[in-house]
């Protein structure tokens, strides 16, 4: 039993929590269980997007849920699969991905694999649909390796400062910026057209929330071991 609750967590790597990007390793279960999630269990994924869209985003929810649990990181997660049962959390009527207490309530946001892919977008009608205190960004590196990556965070009120576009008609306006590592630097170098337009807001570096994590399990009495190694000499 113990050996196939190891198998859902997203293993991070731990030389990796200290930079802009945090490196983890995603099991092949997870693949497979988004894909039967997605085209079985959960209407909302598939609901006015596409359905790999859909399974994209859950595959996000469940590296980042792996990922709070390999770093031992009390959550609540609000998994799309009770979404129709009575007990699936709610906030003022409001859906959100993952709260945890210290911090908020976090939404994530998932980019697909491949090179040309490498924008944080948030569906402007979902978002204002759904509660949110911080959103987080996940990168899936290559399904074929298994690597996916932690690309960075923002607080709510940033992602609705940043500009909107829809990239492919019919899905709707989405806020967007770049992923991390380069976030910064690629949004100093990119000019958006319309003079009333805002400069790209450049994703906050994984290692920031990394750090609020693990000083949110200090308050919560239950220390990360793994943080609290990871991030020695650090505040």
């Amino acid at each position: 039993m113990a050996q196939k609750f190891e198998n859902l967590m997203r293993k991070c790597v731990t030389k990796t929590i200290k930079e802009p990007k945090t490196e983890m390793e995603i099991p092949r279960e997870i693949v497979e269980y988004a894909k039967y999630v997605n085209k079985v269990v959960s209407p909302r994924t598939v609901k006015k997007i596409e359905s790999d869209k859909g399974e994209m985003g859950l595959l996000g929810q469940e590296i980042f849920n792996g990922m709070l649990l390999n770093l031992k990181v009390p959550n609540l997660y609000a998994n799309p699969i009770y979404e129709e049962c009575d007990v699936f959390r709610k906030m003022k009527g409001k859906h959100f991905d993952f709260c945890i207490p210290p911090i908020g309530h976090i939404g994530v946001k998932t980019t697909p694999e491949g090179s040309t892919y490498r924008r944080f977008l948030a569906n402007v009608d979902r978002w204002k649909n759904e509660i949110h205190d911080i959103a987080v960004a996940i990168k899936i590196e290559n399904l074929g390796s298994l690597k996916a990556y932690f690309s960075g965070w923002l607080y709510a009120k940033e992602v609705e400062s940043l500009p909107t576009h829809e990239f492919k008609k019919g899905e709707g306006k989405a806020y967007w910026t770049y992923l991390n590592p380069d976030s910064a630097l690629t949004c100093r170098n990119t000019e958006i057209s319309g003079e009333a337009s805002p400069r790209l807001k450049p994703l906050r570096p994984a290692k920031e929330f990394n750090i609020m994590l693990r000083d949110a399990c200090r308050k919560m009495n239950c220390p990360s071991q793994i943080l609290e190694s990871a991030l020695t000499g650090i505040g």
